[in-house]
């Protein structure tokens, strides 16, 4: 199982979870209760997840068997966080070393670094 356990600080009261690609084909919604929310299922191979929020923001996630995962999902100003696994934990690092970049530049030569390293 991929479990993903997540505090969404809005106040959001659905979260629809659809596929990247082909390997997680049927959306599912969570409905957090107090901000708090547990969801799981069972993949295959590594998933990519997009996190859906009503007023159109999406956030990723990748599951993969038998890791648990936490997100935090911010209100509108916030820093999204994600970690739990080896592609998680690779992705928010990248979230952090770019929050200084302030260019198109170094906003592209981040990514080319992110995506030759991982």
């Amino acid at each position: 199982m991929f479990v993903l356990n997540g505090t969404v600080q809005d106040g959001s009261d659905t979260i629809v979870v659809a596929g990247f690609d082909s390997r997680f084909e049927n959306p599912d919604t969570i409905f957090p209760v107090n901000g708090k929310f547990t969801w799981s299922f069972r993949p295959d191979t590594v998933t990519t997840l997009l996190l859906i929020l009503a007023d159109g923001r999406v956030y990723p996630v990748f599951a993969q068997k038998g890791v648990e995962s936490q997100v935090v999902i911010p209100a509108d100003t916030g820093r999204y966080s994600v970690s739990g696994g080896i592609f998680n934990d690779s992705y928010q690092s990248f979230c952090v070393s770019t929050v200084n970049d302030s260019t198109l530049e170094q906003a592209v030569a981040s990514l080319d670094s992110f995506i030759t390293r991982d």
